[in-house]
């Protein structure tokens, strides 16, 4: 069987073959493009499957298969399968906005995105710790809970995330409430062409008390990688974000809590990274991917035939059975 995993990826498995002798291994054979005949081994494994990476997005890939036995003899090649990777959609950003409150248990603001947002990701600083989201709403929509991380050495300074999937276009209410009243500040990030059921990688965290605060976000080159930093205990430090940051909001709400966040683009392995102007502040730091949208993987069933497996002009050998 062949299964397209994503734009890069087609995993391959097969029955086994059998022989008289015993199978030393199986030969992976590919080519590029519709009705290609130019195969090239990419791979020998003694298992019955190989995930194929590295590939090209929207490409026709065609495969093939063999088994060698002990006394390095082949047999037949199986039938050949035609399988085409995804096509990745481009990510964007659809709109930012933000707000803060210094008293309550809300922080509600309007943001405006685009006709057709794909993602909404909302960002919540707070300033007493023991006072967690208990609600977020897009839109009146309720938002999923993605992730929270707490300050080191106190309990001032938290920083959550939550997501909501295929949010309503135009001008909506973002409402954050917390289970007890304190400073906090919200953010929303609206995105488009992002992946329609899993559009967050893993989100990765920290906290310290240093001047510098850096996350190492695993991810990919189509993804856009969003980072929210808290600062608690602070009076009027200055923060700068890295190389490569577009900061999407950053506010202060008189000497309680700093909540900013950025944006930047994917690689395999993404630092986000903010420079604080003093260290003795406490800091949070959140990062996660966003995933681009793919079209839906195709499956494409390799129909392996019974063949005799010999070597020409060598003593048969038995029957492949697949």
């Amino acid at each position: 069987v062949a299964v397209v995993q994503s734009n890069a990826q087609i995993n391959l498995s097969w029955g086994a073959a059998t022989d008289n002798e015993g199978v030393a291994s199986y030969q992976i054979e590919r080519c590029q493009g519709a009705g290609c005949t130019g195969f090239a081994q990419i791979a020998t494994t003694t298992g019955l499957t190989f995930n194929d990476t590295g590939l090209s997005a929207g490409t026709i890939y065609r495969h093939q298969v063999r088994a060698v036995d002990l006394s390095g003899n082949t047999g037949a090649y199986t039938n050949i399968t035609t399988s085409t990777t995804t096509s990745s959609a481009t990510l964007a950003i659809d709109a930012a906005t933000s707000a803060m409150a210094l008293t309550g248990t809300t922080v509600s603001w309007t943001h405006t995105g685009g006709a057709s947002p794909s993602l909404a990701l909302v960002g919540v600083t707070v300033d007493d710790s023991t006072k967690t989201v208990s609600s977020v709403s897009y839109g009146g929509q309720a938002c999923t809970f993605n992730i929270a991380q707490n300050p080191v050495g106190g309990s001032f300074g938290r920083s959550e995330i939550w997501y909501l999937i295929s949010p309503p276009s135009g001008s909506q209410t973002v409402t954050v409430t917390l289970t007890g009243a304190t400073a906090k500040i919200g953010g929303v990030v609206t995105y488009t062409g992002s992946h329609t059921s899993t559009p967050l990688g893993p989100s990765v965290s920290s906290a310290s008390t240093t001047s510098s605060a850096s996350v190492v976000v695993p991810a990919t080159v189509n993804d856009l990688v969003f980072a929210l930093l808290s600062i608690s205990l602070n009076t009027s430090e200055t923060v700068t974000a890295g190389t490569g940051q577009t900061i999407r909001w950053n506010q202060f709400s008189d000497g309680k809590i700093r909540g900013a966040a950025s944006t930047q683009a994917g690689a395999a392995s993404v630092t986000a990274s903010w420079t604080i102007s003093t260290g003795f502040d406490r800091w949070t730091l959140i990062g996660i991917p966003v995933q681009a949208s793919v079209a839906a993987p195709t499956n494409r069933q390799l129909r392996w035939s019974q063949t005799a497996f010999e070597a020409p002009n060598a003593p048969r050998r038995g029957f492949v059975s697949w």
